[in-house]
């Protein structure tokens, strides 16, 4: 599946940095489906260009994101609903991108007021979800200093694939901090809670 296939499914714009990454190839990975992936794992494990191979993450596969969805609806209309008074809005969407272990996920929040999504990370056994950045941009900023925090090799051609995508204010921002300061600056960027039960009304329509 294409992005453009995915998006008039969704009914959606991804962020313009996310479709700035796609044109440039570093997401061809994403339009296979996941038999295909599991056929070429090796070699997307082993590709240094490939975008979000970094710190544990699993970009979910563009046709896998539609039944992600799915999923999540049933699960915040059946259980959560139940236990929060949860109230229903059309003006904000919550659209799943990638995961950690199959079971954390990376969302866009989309606010209608909002000309770009924000971040948040829904940890499975949590029922609120963190907020992780303001913008895409932000987003791969903090998912590199976590990757510095997990020991990436701040040298390799992973590191630097990544770091091309970061906006200059950001490079600037990553090379104003002393090289042995990088794994510390994490505790820098600690995720701000988000009660969706008082300030969001809506996450899927």
């Amino acid at each position: 599946m294409l992005l453009s296939e995915l998006e008039s499914e969704l009914k959606m714009q991804f962020p313009e940095k996310f479709h700035k990454i796609y044109d440039s190839g570093a997401m061809k990975w994403l339009e296979l489906s996941e038999s295909e992936l599991h056929q070429n794992l090796d070699d997307y494990l082993q590709d240094s260009g490939a975008f979000l191979n970094l710190n544990g993450l699993e970009p979910l596969l563009f046709d896998q994101i539609p039944e992600r969805i799915s999923h999540m609806e049933q699960w915040f209309f059946g259980y959560l609903e139940k236990e929060h008074d949860f109230i229903r809005r059309k003006d904000i969407k919550l659209i799943p991108f990638a995961q950690i272990s199959c079971v954390d996920v990376y969302c866009f929040l989309y606010e209608e007021n909002l000309k770009e999504p924000k971040i948040v990370l829904w940890w499975h056994d949590e029922d609120m979800p963190v907020l992780i950045a303001n913008d895409f941009d932000e987003f791969l900023y903090n998912i590199m200093i976590c990757s510095a925090y997990n020991e990436e090799d701040i040298h390799g051609e992973n590191w630097n694939t990544h770091y091309k995508f970061l906006s200059e204010a950001y490079q600037k921002k990553i090379d104003s901090i002393p090289e042995e300061d990088l794994p510390y600056e994490e505790e820098n960027n600690m995720h701000s809670a988000v009660n969706i039960w008082e300030q969001w009304r809506k996450i899927l329509s």
